[in-house]
């Protein structure tokens, strides 16, 4: 099984507002400002939030998880 594989279904993105903060304690991948709001990656098991969506791991996610012992 590859790095990315063993992170699927660890990945969520939630859309905030702008100039709302994350109430959430996870593992932040990235934050990227949009004209819908502020794109927030997050690694964990359980979703973040009521409205994060799964979504697909790139290499820095698991590259992440692995260092944060999220994934072995």
């Amino acid at each position: 099984m590859g790095l990315i594989d063993r992170v699927k279904n660890c990945v969520w993105e939630d859309v905030l507002p702008f100039g709302q903060v994350p109430q959430h304690d996870h593992n932040v991948s990235s934050i990227v400002q949009a004209i819908d709001g502020t794109h927030i990656r997050v690694i964990a098991k359980d979703s973040p939030s009521t409205n994060a969506r799964l979504v697909a791991p790139r290499l820095e996610d698991a590259s992440l998880a692995m260092m944060e012992g999220i994934i072995q």
